[in-house]
């Protein structure tokens, strides 16, 4: 019995040598990751005033008043007044009239005003009363340059503040200045280790113009960024944990929000975190993906209980998130993903693969190591070896580059201006080196920058958007990937009838007077085009419309206006037939007899797949043509 279980052990043991194990790394690589680095600056005090008279005091009722002004106002009252003396040469600004009281602590507008970097420092003092009178202000930039430097500025400014569309909420504009910040910005850790921070690190200037910087220039970027839109924005701090960070007002309430601590450090090209976007002080105190926790902040007066977004989509997202139309894009885990904003709706685009560890067949590392970005309506990404590119709703996925990983896998891509940026390293942890390809730009003949030339879809947008039967969803967009739903195809129908004029009656509880869809509906529902859901007073305005639904409804509506409608196309050709709905079956046998919808790549029809806006395009258009 022991000889035949010492030769069953050998023989064991000899399996497990010549079998392949599949092992997962851990996550040696990602250390960066979880580097949660702290870098606050003190401001200095500002100094008693020995050039200011001792009769100059300021009575208590200025003093109160100018303790009520907003942080803001001072903060762009000052930065106009020293700008204006920085182009005049000039190096003392008086600020006597303002009282400002000393209790502000004016040296922060350094950190605010991205205009205040680059050469540009400052000392200020105060009157024996308690209020500031003059700012010195040095710089190493000429006139003429600073001149110049202002106009980087500005245009940088512009270029952020231009990513802003005017239908965004008050959250995806939050949402889009702190992808950006993450996104374009890099934690200046090697000087922090090193002790050698330039002032420029602590400022928003340093941060927006030279790319880099610590907690302080990201907050405070993100305050004066979120500021020019309109947004109620604050910097608070712990010296607890000697960081600071942001809370903003979104629609009433409070939520912290943190750009360094998302953003990857060591920085990962391409890519961007959201734990700490958005969150309540109960959740901002969790570990979320790191090591430290926020604690000790100082404006605890700001209380910060809305727990909405403390479990958003976007919490466990590691790359930019992209706003189209009424989607979002982002990388979750392995994979891309599309999500409707309006429904919640959530599908897979795109599997990224595994990232191997070098030298290694069996093991892998559990993160996905890619960068994405849009341009010309097409999304960028990158495997660990190959560079690409696919459409909006994940088809079409093409090649873009494919470089020498001899040496190394991809660890990264980002756009950087007009070029690709890239990595190769063999491991997450290793530093690497950027490279870089050329990034082509296509001739754009439409009037909408997601609708190009060479897309099937692209004389049918033009068509439909021409005759006023299509808009954008907004000026430059026309989002032909997204989904339509009943009220628009409704509406669509309506403009083609020429809009006839409807008298609002109460028909179904999800329509109500006065909005951009009733019309439409009524019209549709008066007209036998369209009816609302069995046993339900509904008839569901958000819910997306199926291609056989999109057939049904032309269908009636040609019959409304007497036109042949013929049921002889052949069904039987296309290979999921038998998934159309009875009700469906002789208006889809029509469209297809008539040539107004075609199948689809692989001899199908897929009837219950949602159309999409570039679909609906071309069906408007073959429909119209048929009958001119």
């Amino acid at each position: 019995m022991r000889k035949r279980l010492c030769v069953f052990m050998a023989f064991l043991t000899f399996c497990l040598l010549i079998s392949p194990i599949n092992i997962m790394a851990e996550e040696r690589g990602q250390q960066e990751s979880v580097i949660e680095p702290t870098g606050l600056q003190t401001p200095p005090e500002p100094q008693p005033d020995p050039e200011i008279e001792e009769k100059i005091g300021e009575n208590e009722e200025i003093q109160q008043f100018s303790l009520e002004t907003s942080q803001e106002e001072i903060f762009t009252t000052v930065e106009e007044r020293v700008k204006e003396a920085l182009l005049a040469g000039e190096t003392q600004v008086n600020v006597f009239d303002l009282q400002i009281p000393s209790e502000q602590n004016l040296y922060n507008v350094l950190y605010y005003s991205p205009y205040f970097s680059n050469g540009i420092d400052a000392s200020f003092y105060y009157s024996p009363g308690g209020c500031y009178t003059r700012i010195l202000i040095r710089n190493t930039m000429s006139p003429g340059e600073t001149a110049d430097y202002f106009a980087e500025v500005d245009k940088k400014v512009d270029e952020i503040i231009g990513l802003i569309t005017d239908d965004m909420s008050d959250e995806e504009k939050a949402l889009v200045i702190h992808d950006y910040l993450v996104y374009e910005g890099e934690y200046d850790y090697d000087n922090l280790n090193a002790g050698t921070l330039p002032q420029d690190s602590y400022r928003s200037g340093g941060l927006l113009m030279k790319g880099k910087g610590v907690c302080q220039a990201y907050a405070y970027a993100y305050k004066y960024l979120m500021e020019r839109l309109g947004i109620e924005c604050y910097v608070t701090s712990s010296q607890e944990i000697n960081h600071a960070w942001n809370i903003v007002n979104i629609d009433g309430s409070y939520y912290h929000v943190d750009c360094t601590w998302d953003d990857p450090v060591y920085d990962r090209l391409g890519m961007a975190g959201h734990g700490y976007f958005l969150v309540s002080d109960e959740a901002v105190q969790e570990i979320r993906g790191g090591t430290k926790q926020h604690k000790g902040w100082d404006l605890t007066e700001i209380v910060c209980d809305n727990t909405k977004y403390d479990n958003a989509y976007w919490e466990n997202v590691k790359s930019q998130i992209i706003l189209s139309g009424y989607s979002a894009y982002y990388i979750e885990g392995s994979s891309i993903y599309r999500r409707q904003n309006d429904t919640g709706k959530v599908e897979e685009l795109k599997n990224l693969g595994r990232w191997y560890v070098w030298e290694s067949s069996n093991s892998y590392w559990t993160s996905s190591y890619s960068g994405l970005f849009m341009y010309e309506n097409e999304l960028y990404y990158n495997t660990s070896s190959e560079i690409r590119k696919i459409d909006l709703n994940g088809e079409n996925d093409m090649l873009v580059y494919q470089p020498d990983t001899s040496e190394g896998y991809i660890y990264g891509s980002k756009k950087s201006g007009t070029e690709i940026q890239y990595i190769l390293k063999k491991n997450p942890s290793e530093t690497g080196e950027k490279s870089s390809i050329p990034l082509a730009e296509k001739e754009q003949t439409t009037v909408f920058e997601d609708v190009s030339e060479e897309q099937w879809f692209y004389e049918s947008v033009n068509y439909a958007y021409e005759k006023g039967i299509m808009s954008g969803l907004t000026e430059s967009m026309f989002g032909p990937s997204d989904k339509i739903t009943r009220s628009q195809f409704a509406a669509i129908l309506y403009r083609i009838e020429g809009n006839p004029d409807i008298t609002y009656r109460e028909l179904f509880s999800d329509v109500p007077d006065n909005t951009w869809f009733t019309d439409g509906i009524l019209w549709a529902a008066d007209s036998g085009i369209v009816s609302g859901y069995e046993n339900s007073s509904l008839f569901g305005v958000n819910d997306d419309i199926t291609r056989e639904q999109m057939a049904v409804m032309m269908y009636r509506y040609a019959q409304y206006k007497n036109y042949d409608t013929p049921a002889d196309g052949d069904l039987d050709q296309f290979g999921d037939s038998e998934q159309v709905s009875g009700y469906a079956e002789e208006a889809l046998s029509w469209a297809i007899g008539a040539g107004i919808i075609s199948g689809k790549e692989g001899g199908i029809l897929d009837p219950q797949g949602n159309a999409i806006r570039g679909e609906c395009a071309a069906i408007i258009m073959r429909f119209m043509e048929m009958q001119e």
